[in-house]
């Protein structure tokens, strides 16, 4: 819920929404009354549709550390069965996505993936947000110690669940996820042996200060943590099979991020598979465009899991 209050504090915009519920938007008067209905958001059309909404839950780490995530399992789910889990992930500093909102088009699209077979989860590693500043505070000096180790932990947890096939792991993120992605495919592909990385960080060298400095600090105090934290640094390791993805004039993560990526992979003498969205920003838009990269994760998971 969130509230956005009138200069003189007699109304508010009252904002609604969970992981069953689309977004809801009322205008109230301060002692809560209803005037006015602006977006309720009732999609009789997912009524047409197998959905399987989101739950939440938690596990427990091998040193005891209780992490929260949110899993999808498919509509007509059958614990008798194994199924291939996606993992999706982003895992930096203060982010959360194990939260009760509504997820919009990424959600539709786990949804859809779910309807597909797969389970799909997602976990808040050490070193995300809403448990504390000493919680955070792990992500300092290395970005990749702990999502990498807590992936490894759910990985773990995973298996231990009877419906889950072990062997069928993905994982895709975008962005901070496409670096988690690269992450886990060099550094725990006895885990995770497929997976989509979407506009990757691949070089803490080549980005902005507001985020590597933030918490990485100057190169020169801490190039050890610059060196363990970049893809590039373990792309030798590459263990399973990869599709990376970049917009030709992404802003925030340059293309050279994933041409440099590309480049560590080739001369490593590993195998890829890479598609480049010409002309396209980090969020890669446009709405055939989206249609053209969700059909193709959706293929390379359904090809490869």
């Amino acid at each position: 819920n969130k509230a956005n209050f009138s200069p003189g504090y007699k109304f508010f915009i009252h904002t609604y929404n969970s992981l069953t519920t689309p977004i809801k938007v009322y205008l109230r008067k301060t002692d809560g009354e209803l005037v006015k209905t602006l977006k309720e958001n009732n999609l009789v059309l997912f009524n047409e549709y197998a959905l399987s909404f989101p739950e939440l839950g938690t596990f427990k780490t091998s040193d005891s550390v209780r992490l929260n995530y949110m899993i999808i399992k498919p509509k007509n789910f059958n614990p008798e069965k194994k199924y291939p889990v996606i993992v999706f992930g982003y895992g930096g500093p203060g982010s959360q996505r194990a939260v009760d909102q509504w997820y919009g088009n990424r959600q539709l699209y786990h949804m859809m993936m779910a309807q597909n077979g797969f389970i799909i989860f997602t976990v808040d590693n050490r070193g995300t947000g809403g448990r504390g500043k000493s919680f955070k505070n792990l992500m300092y000096r290395d970005l990749s110690k702990w999502p990498v180790k807590d992936h490894v932990e759910a990985a773990k947890y995973l298996a231990t669940l009877p419906y889950v096939d072990s062997d069928r792991m993905g994982v895709w993120g975008w962005s901070g996820g496409g670096t988690l992605t690269l992450w886990l495919l060099t550094r725990a592909y006895d885990y995770f042996k497929f997976g989509v990385s979407v506009a990757p960080n691949t070089e803490f060298l080549n980005y902005d200060g507001i985020w590597s400095e933030r918490y990485m600090r100057l190169p020169d105090d801490n190039m050890d943590g610059y060196i363990q934290a970049s893809p590039q640094t373990y792309a030798y390791r590459l263990g399973g099979k990869l599709l990376l993805v970049h917009g030709s004039q992404d802003d925030n993560v340059h293309y050279q991020h994933s041409l440099q990526m590309a480049k560590k992979l080739q001369d490593a003498g590993k195998q890829f598979e890479l598609m480049l969205y010409p002309d396209k920003n980090h969020s890669i838009r446009g709405a055939e465009t989206q249609k053209h990269l969700y059909e193709m994760m959706r293929n390379f998971f359904l090809r490869t899991l």
